[in-house]
C-alpha cells in the first residue's frame, strides 16, 4: 500500500489510532534554498497544492490496529508544482518534509508528470536518515551540508523515479510473510535472531533472504532487527520502565552502553534523556501541517 492509499482509510481505523497519540515535536529548519521540517511521533495532516517540489519521507511504518504494515518504514512520495495532494493520518508517523525553491534546470522535476512518484529506496533512505540525523543534532550549525544533503537525496529520488518499474526479483517476500518475520523477531527480541532462521519462516532461500526482504521492508535484516529492539525500548521507557541495564538485557543488547549508543544514533538523545523528556513534556498542539514548506 502507498502513501496515497493510506489516506483512503476507514474512519473505524482513524479512532483506533487516533487514541494512541500522546505528542508531537517538530523542527524546522531553512538550509539556502531547501526547507527542512521533521515531525517526531504524531498526527500527520497534509494537505498540498503548492508552488515547489516537497519529498515525504516515511521514518516509521504506517500500521492497521493489529500491527500489520500497511506502508513500510522508508517510503518516500515526491510532491510536485500543480499536484494537489491530501492526507491526514492521525497515527503515530515520524516524518521528514524537505521543500526546494529555486531547482537548477538539471533537477526539472516537470518530466515526471502523470507517473507514480513514490518508491523505497536503499541510497534514497540513507540520505534521509543523515538528513534527520544532521537536523536535530546540529542544525543551523551543519546548513550548508543540509542543503547539499537535501539535493543529493532530489538527485536519488529523481533517478530512482525516472528509471521506471524495477524489475520482480524472483525471490521475493509477501505482505504475509514478512509479517510472520516481524512477529517472529518481536518474540525473540533478547535472544540472538538468525538470519537464516528468518529466510527458512520467509520461505526464500537463505542467499536470496537480505535482498528480497530490503525490497519488502526498505531495510536489511540487521537495521530492522535494530528498530524493533529500539522501539520496543522506547515502549517501555514511554511506560516508566526504571532499569536501563534490564532493558538492554531483554532486548538483546550486548550492554546498557550498546543500547544507549544506538538509542542517541537512531532518536538523537540517550535513553535517560528520552524518559526525563516523556516526564515533562506536554500533550501534542495538533498535528504536523506543511503550510510553513510551502509558504513563500
Amino acid at each position: 500500500m502507498s502513501l496515497s492509499s493510506v489516506a483512503d482509510w476507514p474512519d473505524a481505523v482513524r479512532r483506533n489510532c487516533a487514541s494512541s497519540v500522546v505528542r508531537t515535536q517538530v523542527v524546522s529548519l531553512r538550509a539556502g534554498n531547501v526547507r527542512l521540517r521533521h515531525q517526531g511521533l504524531g498526527p500527520f495532516h497534509l494537505s498540498y497544492a503548492g508552488d515547489r517540489p516537497v519529498i515525504l519521507f516515511l521514518l516509521n511504518a504506517i500500521r492497521e490496529p493489529g500491527a500489520q504494515t500497511i506502508c513500510p518504514r522508508g517510503t518516500f512520495k515526491l510532491l510536485t508544482p500543480g499536484e494537489v495532494f491530501a492526507i491526514d493520518i492521525p497515527g503515530a508517523l515520524e516524518m521528514l518534509a524537505v521543500a526546494y525553491d529555486d531547482l537548477p534546470l538539471e533537477l526539472d522535476v516537470s518530466r515526471l508528470a502523470g507517473n507514480a512518484k513514490e518508491g523505497i529506496d536503499q541510497g534514497a533512505s540513507a540520505i534521509a536518515r543523515e538528513l534527520r540525523r544532521t537536523l536535530l543534532r546540529e542544525g543551523n550549525g551543519a546548513t550548508g551540508y543540509l542543503q547539499s544533503l537535501a539535493h543529493s537525496l532530489l538527485v536519488r529520488v529523481l533517478q530512482v523515479l525516472g528509471s521506471g518499474p524495477r524489475a520482480r526479483s524472483r525471490a521475493s517476500i509477501t505482505t504475509h510473510s514478512l509479517r510472520r518475520v516481524a512477529e517472529h523477531i518481536d518474540s525473540r527480541l533478547g535472544e540472538r535472531i538468525a538470519v537464516a532462521d528468518l529466510a527458512e519462516i520467509a520461505g526464500v532461500s537463505r542467499a536470496h533472504f537480505s535482498r528480497a526482504f530490503l525490497a519488502a521492508s526498505g531495510d536489511t535484516p540487521h537495521r530492522f532487527i535494530l528498530a524493533r529492539r529500539l522501539a520496543w525500548v522506547r515502549g517501555q521507557l514511554d511506560d516508566g520502565a526504571e532499569n536501563l541495564a534490564q532493558l538492554a538485557a531483554r532486548a538483546g543488547f550486548s550492554s546498557h552502553a550498546h543500547m544507549s549508543t544506538a538509542f542517541r544514533q537512531a532518536f538523537g538523545v540517550s535513553p535517560r534523556e528520552h524518559r526525563r523528556a516523556t516526564a515533562v513534556l506536554p500533550l501534542a498542539q495538533g498535528p504536523f501541517k506543511m503550510a510553513e514548506l510551502t509558504r513563500s
